[in-house]
């Protein structure tokens, strides 16, 4: 019988840590960064001793199946992809930004992608914050930056950032997703230097497209992609400035 009373008491205590630490069912982070979203599919409130946000996002990605031929530039064709997303009851920003009636178009999210799905969440997927995308960069912000280039091949997109962020558990390494306005194909790419990983990250905000320097690495070592970002400019084709 003490026993049994020993663990009745005990799961108001469990109980309680486990609200006032909600990450002790996760593990890490697996991949944080933005996002655009193209539109809101579904959007419901969840939970029974932890509420949360729960709904569908649809986003941009491709086909990593697709049947093509890389060499002719065929492969990485756009396709719709619902995104399940998950929002903590306290996050009232992102809550009340999504539950207005005139959500349309674009915007941008900050995501976390958790190893192990959280107790107080339905999916890993979690929305930290939302933005609405703004037509132009401020005026201080610079027109174009430059790094060292790492590949044997380099050439010019223009285009916009679809998503970026950083990935790995043991090695985190930025990458992303860009989308070509010529050929209206996207294609994975990262970024090695912490300076252009930043300007990305700005950039983002705002839907004036630039060009992209893209270096087509010779080794892709721990990056996901053999594509590198080396320039980003507003004014003129990337690769006429080089950094050594």
């Amino acid at each position: 019988m003490k026993i049994q009373s020993v663990k009745f008491k005990l799961i108001p205590g469990i109980l309680f840590l486990l609200s006032a630490f909600p990450s002790v069912h996760a593990i890490g982070t697996v991949d944080t960064g933005w996002m655009y979203v193209e539109k809101i599919k579904k959007l419901e409130s969840r939970g029974l001793f932890f509420d949360s946000w729960e709904g569908i996002f649809e986003v941009t990605s491709y086909d990593k199946k697709e049947k093509c031929d890389k060499k002719k530039e065929e492969c990485f064709t756009p396709v719709d992809k619902d995104q399940p997303f998950s929002i903590r009851k306290n996050n009232s920003k992102a809550v009340q930004f999504l539950r207005k009636k005139d959500v349309e178009g674009d915007f941008l999210i900050r995501y976390r992608i958790h190893r192990i799905e959280k107790l107080t969440l339905s999916s890993r997927f979690e929305v930290l914050d939302i933005i609405e995308i703004e037509k132009k960069p401020p005026e201080n912000f610079p027109r174009k930056l430059v790094v060292k280039r790492t590949g044997y091949r380099n050439f010019n997109v223009e285009g916009e950032v679809l998503r970026f962020g950083r990935q790995g558990i043991c090695f985190k390494t930025f990458e992303g997703m860009y989308r070509d306005k010529r050929s209206g194909k996207v294609h994975p790419f990262s970024v090695t230097q912490k300076e252009m990983a930043d300007y990305v990250y700005t950039a983002m905000k705002y839907s004036e497209p630039f060009n992209i320097g893209i270096s087509d690495a010779i080794a892709k070592a721990v990056r996901k992609s053999d594509y590198d970002i080396f320039e980003i400019n507003y004014d003129e084709k990337a690769g006429s400035s080089l950094v050594e």
